[in-house]
């Protein structure tokens, strides 16, 4: 029942990933990233799902229509992990966030 219950639910996630980077010199530069999760199967929103940065401590969770912003992210490449209580947890593929650009996933 629960290999159904994933292969039928599974979570499509849009990710941009945009920079505020700081006007100090001393500051070490960070972006961040922002999108919405979605059902794949009904492309409905996924409600307070917890949104991380694989292998660091950076994270926040949608809010009720799916949307979520992580900040304070170092520029470069990351991935993004998805889980909430009832779904399979989702790695997306790497993002680049770098200085003054979006990026898709």
């Amino acid at each position: 029942m629960k290999k159904r219950f994933y292969f039928f639910i599974a979570l499509f996630i849009i990710i941009m990933g945009s920079i505020n980077a700081y006007s100090q010199t001393n500051v070490s530069k960070k972006g961040s990233v922002t999108g919405k999760v979605l059902n794949k199967n009904t492309n409905k929103p996924i409600s307070y799902a917890n949104v991380m940065i694989l292998g660091t401590t950076i994270g926040s969770s949608t809010d009720e229509n799916g949307y979520f912003e992580v900040k304070d992210i170092p520029i470069g490449l990351v991935r993004v992990v998805v889980s909430v209580v009832g779904y399979k947890y989702v790695i997306s593929d790497e993002l680049q966030v770098f200085n003054n650009h979006s990026a898709y996933t």
